[in-house]
């Protein structure tokens, strides 16, 4: 995950929880993934709400809103391209791919 964040030129720092892979007990979209990286960022499964999934999958973005939590969902890097109505059932926030500029246009309150 940090490597993603470097090669895309954001710095973790923007992030209150940065989780790849090999954190979790088990991998997205299970539930215990989601709670291992609220956890992370210092919130529980209640406050999920609060947290922002910013994913390419559409399977784990419908995971994550689920539980609660908001969703962008990045196209351009996509296992699979989605569908408008995929977009429209899990999605926030559609972005084409992830930068510090697209972020800052959703007004996320992320930082």
């Amino acid at each position: 995950a940090r490597g993603c964040l470097t090669a895309l030129g954001l710095d973790e720092a923007l992030f209150a929880g940065i989780l790849g892979n090999d954190c979790y007990a088990e991998p997205k979209p299970h539930e215990a993934a989601f709670e291992a990286a609220l956890h992370a960022a210092g919130l529980t499964l209640a406050e999920a709400h609060r947290a922002v999934l910013i994913e390419d999958s559409v399977k784990n973005a419908r995971a994550a809103v689920a539980l609660g939590m908001r969703s962008v969902l990045v196209t351009q890097t996509a296992e699979r391209p989605s569908t408008p109505q995929e977009r429209d059932e899990v999605a926030h926030h559609v972005i084409g791919r992830v930068s510090r500029a697209e972020l800052d246009a959703l007004n996320l309150g992320l930082y």
